[in-house]
């Protein structure tokens, strides 16, 4: 990127900044998004392309991304400099040009085009659109009679505020490398430090199961994460790349998850609660394990703790292992099964000696009601509650009935 513009110095060293310390705003990338018309939607998508970890969202409004012989400009005397800048920025060809490091990074932003189909941008537009696709970033783009004129802007900043706001839910936490992609639901704020539950998926599952215990838990007075684990599944914000499961990674992930919560000035830090369903529940037994100081409750609903055994069972020498297993049409790399060796989830879980809640439905064909039996007698403070007919993942009637036990142990 041109480095020379005063203007990406302003806005990143110096209006962000004070933005950020002067209003009661988020500072993380899901607390941020970027919108501009004309050039300053050309400004926006380049920040954009440039600085994904600051956005979680860009909305170009027929945006000027590539340079142009343009008549309009013929007799301005800053046409050749204001060329130049475009040219020396054109995201279009950034993105075509991109790593996978960065192409992985761009997937993690929402972007939105917005132009007019006589717009002299609407050329740059579609290609800006052609480079997206072909790197497999997701994108939205509305294209609608009209010109290059202000008709776009009002209903187009409107339509972004909307979609701001819905993305304002998300929250990006980061450990090292790994961007992990969540969505966070508050009560009502009070003045006082919260407690807050963080909500793993199971198998290619991803934060969108989490919402199910939003409503039951903020009117408990609890903050709640949900978060999808980066190639925990095929449809991952954080990393779709399933060949890279680990649950090893999955449990460092967490762990960075309760890092974050207990560093920020409206969480109770003494008050972290775990609730991990199927491999979530395996991992999020293990975290406990981990940082048994840093967890107050665990909740583990369906909990796979047999991941281990059964894989181990099924691929009892190295050399039965293969380059790559498809479950239920989830490719997973060798790494995954290879590191489950090592894991003694029995001996390991009760290390946790604070309170635990088990739920499990005694139809469950996927992980045998024996594993929570076993896994309860284990933990020094722990319950477990059947659903009668339940199978691996609750019907709604279940799910209320799961719910209230949730209630009744966080109470």
């Amino acid at each position: 990127m041109h480095q020379t513009g005063s203007m990406k110095t302003i806005f990143f060293q110096e209006l962000i900044p004070y933005i950020e310390k002067n209003y009661r705003v988020r500072s993380d990338k899901g607390g941020r998004a970027i919108a501009g018309f004309s050039m300053g939607g050309g400004a926006a998508t380049v920040y954009g392309v440039h600085h994904p970890e600051k956005f979680s969202m860009v909305y170009n409004i027929s945006g000027y991304l590539r340079r142009q012989p343009l008549d309009f400009l013929k007799k301005d005397p800053s046409a050749k400099w204001r060329q130049e800048v475009i040219a020396d920025n054109d995201p279009v060809t950034a993105i075509e040009n991109g790593s996978e490091t960065e192409v992985k990074a761009w997937r993690q932003v929402d972007w939105k085009i917005c132009v007019g189909d006589q717009d002299f941008t609407l050329v740059g537009n579609m290609d800006l659109a052609k480079a997206l696709r072909q790197k497999g970033i997701p994108f939205s783009m509305f294209i609608d009679k009209g010109d290059h004129n202000t008709h776009w802007v009002q209903p187009a900043l409107e339509d972004a505020i909307k979609r701001a706001d819905k993305n304002f839910e998300s929250l990006w936490i980061e450990n090292g490398s790994r961007q992990i992609y969540g969505i966070i639901s508050k009560p009502q704020y009070t003045g006082r430090k919260q407690p807050v539950v963080i909500i793993a998926h199971g198998f290619n599952g991803t934060h969108a199961y989490g919402r199910t215990y939003f409503n039951t838990l903020n009117n408990l007075g609890y903050q709640c994460y949900a978060f999808d684990f980066p190639c925990g599944s095929l449809n991952s914000r954080s990393d779709p790349n399933t060949m890279n499961m680990s649950v090893l990674d999955e449990q460092s992930d967490m762990e960075a998850i309760v890092r974050y919560f207990q560093q920020q000035p409206d969480v109770d830090a003494e008050k972290i609660v775990l609730i991990g369903e199927s491999q979530g529940g395996f991992v999020s037994a293990m975290t406990a394990a981990n940082i048994p100081q840093s967890i107050e409750k665990l909740i583990l609903v369906f909990p796979a703790l047999c991941i281990p055994d059964n894989w181990n069972t099924r691929y009892p020498k190295l050399t039965d292992i293969p380059d790559t297993t498809h479950l239920w049409n989830v490719p997973l790399g060798r790494s995954f099964f290879m590191e489950l060796r090592d894991i003694d989830v029995f001996k390991t879980i009760r290390k946790f000696r604070k309170p635990v809640l088990l739920i499990q439905g005694d139809a469950d064909t996927v992980v045998s009601l024996d594993t929570s039996q076993r896994a309860v007698k284990l933990y020094k403070d722990a319950r477990l509650y059947i659903i009668p007919g339940a199978g691996h993942g609750f019907k709604p009637e279940e799910q209320r009935l799961s719910l209230e036990q949730i209630k009744s142990f966080l109470k």
